[in-house]
C-alpha cells in the first residue's frame, strides 16, 4: 500500500464503497459523508487529494472545495471533482 491519502467526499455510500474498493489497492483512502465530516478528518491529517462529490445536501463540492482552498493547509492540495450528473 501507497502512503499517499486521498479524501472521498459523497454522500451516498455506494458510491464510497465503488470509489474506495478502486482506490483501496494503491492508496490509504478516507471517506467522508459530507463537508463538516470531511473537515473534521482534514483537521487531524490533510490528504494528498481530495475527490469531492458536486451534488451534496448543505454544501456541496464547489462550496467545499472554497472551504479547503481558505484553509493554510489546504491551499496546495488537489482537487478533483466527480459527479453522476448526465448533463452538463
Amino acid at each position: 500500500m501507497s502512503n499517499k491519502y486521498i479524501m472521498f467526499v459523497d454522500d451516498s455510500v455506494s458510491m464510497q464503497k465503488i470509489v474506495e474498493s478502486v482506490l483501496v489497492e494503491d492508496y490509504e483512502v478516507l471517506c467522508a459523508s459530507g463537508a463538516e465530516e470531511a473537515l473534521s478528518a482534514m483537521d487531524r491529517r490533510v490528504p494528498d487529494l481530495f475527490l469531492l462529490d458536486i451534488e451534496m445536501p448543505d454544501v456541496d463540492g464547489y462550496e467545499l472545495a472554497q472551504i479547503i482552498r481558505g484553509r493554510r493547509d489546504g491551499k496546495q492540495v488537489p482537487i478533483v471533482f466527480l459527479s453522476s450528473m448526465n448533463s452538463e
